[in-house]
């Protein structure tokens, strides 16, 4: 995917369970649910992608689940459901689960997708059946520190989410945030490009997607995520 532009409504129905009827099988509120099945969908895209294109996450395995799996005492059916290639409602449920222990701001569900998308225009890391979790549970977590004013700390993560140690998250942070450059900062534009393509997806609902940015949130976002070079970066990884 061209980091630039959006896959075709043809493309993402392609890859996914784009219907009509999809949203149904879900008993969410509605324009919540929407924002997280219109970022998963995007995501998926991605996946489907890296993996059609046998793209490899050579040399570093910060983001590799099978790093971590060896000092894991999973049963082999666990290990199993794993390794498999996730369909787009996997990603769903994934990132509404990880969405509600997190208890993150729905804005945060953007931010981390800009944030995903910078990791995509390094060509370093890709979305595969063993990273795409670690690289979500990134994104959002930090979209999560960048922006919310009570942002849950790794320790607290951890017992959530107990794949990773707290150590172990710290070190995903590090790595994700010296890929994408220490570049934290999501403009109200850019937030706003995304945002239009994922309302764009449900034209036809007449429920919009929760996410739409007040002036007042635009200049939060603004201030919120402008400040941050490598040495302020520091203090998200300590939290």
């Amino acid at each position: 995917m061209n980091p630039n532009s959006f896959p075709s409504t043809e493309d993402l129905r392609r890859c996914t369970s784009f219907t009509s009827n999809i949203e149904k099988e879900f008993n969410e509120e509605e324009d919540l649910f929407l924002l997280i099945r219109g970022v998963s969908i995007l995501i998926h895209y991605q996946i489907t992608i890296d993996i059609e294109q046998n793209k490899q996450n050579l040399g570093d395995s910060t983001f590799d689940e099978g790093k971590y799996l060896k000092t894991k005492n999973f049963p082999q059916e666990r290990i199993d459901q794993l390794k498999q290639v996730p369909n787009d409602i996997i990603v769903t449920k994934f990132l509404e689960a990880l969405y509600n222990g997190i208890q993150c701001s729905p804005e945060c569900l953007i931010i981390s997708l800009v944030y995903i998308y910078q990791i995509i225009k390094t060509d370093r890391l890709f979305l595969r059946e063993l990273t795409w979790r670690p690289i979500i549970l990134c994104a959002l977590f930090i979209a999560h520190k960048v922006f919310d004013d009570l942002p849950m700390t790794n320790a607290e993560l951890s017992r959530i989410y107990p794949f990773f140690t707290s150590h172990e998250l710290c070190e995903l942070e590090s790595k994700f945030m010296d890929l994408i450059n220490f570049n934290l900062y999501v403009s109200p534009k850019k937030y706003a490009q995304f945002y239009i393509e994922i309302h764009s997806m449900f034209s036809e609902s007449n429920t919009k997607p929760l996410g739409r940015l007040t002036k007042a949130q635009k200049r939060r976002l603004e201030n919120k995520t402008k400040n941050f070079d490598r040495e302020s970066c520091a203090s998200i990884l300590l939290s």
